[in-house]
């Protein structure tokens, strides 16, 4: 995953619409969640150091949202 806030927003964003079955524009703005560009941040940040591996966790849309350095994202419902 590139580390920008538009890729990231954009790929996070798709795997929870097909986590909940419903269109991508039917999810709140992922911003009112995270900050994305921290988030961003943090993941070019993490690109630059080969130290341990970058896991960042929050919640949007009723679930919660894990992503990993290599750009995989985790997501589950909060009821879990």
């Amino acid at each position: 995953m590139n580390d920008s806030p538009s890729e990231i927003t954009f790929v996070t964003s798709e795997v929870v619409a097909n986590a909940l079955d419903v269109p991508i524009d039917e999810l709140p703005p992922i911003r009112e969640s995270v900050d994305t560009e921290a988030l961003a941040n943090v993941f070019h940040s993490s690109s630059q150091d080969q130290g341990a591996a970058t896991i960042v966790s929050f919640s949007y849309a009723g679930t919660r949202v894990s992503i990993v350095e290599d750009g995989t994202v985790f997501v589950r419902p909060l009821n879990q």
